[in-house]
């Protein structure tokens, strides 16, 4: 891990993370995250970052033209809740809600909740 990845602020690494989500890119979005790090959706875990990657990737895939935008942060020692909306080819989300824990400038803990719109 390189020495600026492992200084990044958690709020550089929200807007990092923002950022990768926004571009697309499996493999960039996978970086911010910790090799054990931990994804809970409603009704799934996701755990490791090859698992976290794969489910990126086919994110992907099957929201073309997806754009998050933040809604609101609020952060405090490591800890971000991020208010999101979302809008893709197909589909909008506009009550995104997730959590971050993050140290040494990776996110260990993931937590997300949001509802589709316009399937």
């Amino acid at each position: 891990m390189s020495d600026t990845v492992h200084h990044r602020s958690p709020r550089r690494v929200l807007d990092d993370h923002l950022a990768a989500l926004n571009s697309g890119d499996a493999d960039r979005i996978a970086a911010d995250y910790a090799d054990d790090a931990v994804v809970l959706l409603p009704g799934k875990a996701v755990t490791g970052k090859a698992a976290i990657r794969d489910a990126f990737a086919d994110n992907a895939r099957t929201l073309p033209g997806a754009a998050y935008a933040p809604l609101s942060v609020t952060e405090a020692t490591g800890l971000l809740l991020l208010e999101w909306g979302m809008k893709a080819d197909s589909l909008t989300v506009t009550d995104g809600i997730d959590t971050f824990l993050v140290s040494d400038g990776l996110i260990r803990r993931q937590t997300s909740r949001f509802t589709v719109m316009g399937q």
